[in-house]
């Protein structure tokens, strides 16, 4: 019972922070990106830049998915392709679309008081809680010592923010970086 009222709980605090008319929108730009850039089907000789980000969509039982590029092409390879594919990925990227399939990704639930921190600070202040230091401008290098829910959450709430995630692993650290620093025709 306990662990229903508490389900209950970050459900409904959920909702009032990505259900209200505040709620981020996902860069335009990026979906125009993804959508214009498949992976699967491209037919780049080169892997479009964002290829070793991560995306999170929302997943059944209250959960969020977090997801490689590939995935959210098999998901809607699998399940959705009688949509248009930027249909689908403005519908997933901006948490409208519940994925059903539960053997892709990596499936969490958002931390508490990482959330509790989302919901106190503006997105800055809250990134700044989690960042080592400021790389460059709209770049962050995260903290090491985050443990794996806390770290899910951090890269979801950044990415519902317009940062996407990229692990370095020369180094051994997640940045989060401004989604149009990815949509610049310059990179």
């Amino acid at each position: 019972m306990k662990v229903i009222k508490s389900f209950i709980i970050i459900l409904v605090f959920y909702s009032s922070c990505t259900l209200s008319n505040n709620k981020p929108v996902f860069d335009e730009n990026m979906i125009k990106l993804i959508s214009e850039n498949p992976i699967y089907s491209g037919n780049q000789n080169i892997p479009p830049n964002y290829v070793s980000t991560t995306f999170f969509v929302q997943g059944k039982h209250g959960k969020i998915l977090l997801l490689d590029p590939r995935e959210l092409e098999e998901i809607f390879i699998n399940d959705y392709s009688s949509w248009k594919y930027d249909k689908f990925v403005r519908k997933a990227l901006n948490q409208e679309l519940i994925i059903k399939n539960e053997n892709i990704g990596k499936p969490f639930e958002l931390d508490k008081e990482v959330m509790s921190n989302y919901l106190k600070h503006d997105f800055l202040d809250f990134l700044k809680m989690y960042s080592e230091k400021i790389e460059l401008n709209d770049r962050y290098m995260l903290k090491n010592d985050i443990q794996k829910q806390q770290l899910f959450s951090v890269l979801f709430y950044s990415f519902i923010n317009n940062y996407l995630s990229v692990f370095d692993d020369y180094i051994g650290c997640y940045f989060v970086i401004k989604t149009s620093i990815y949509t610049k025709k310059n990179l």
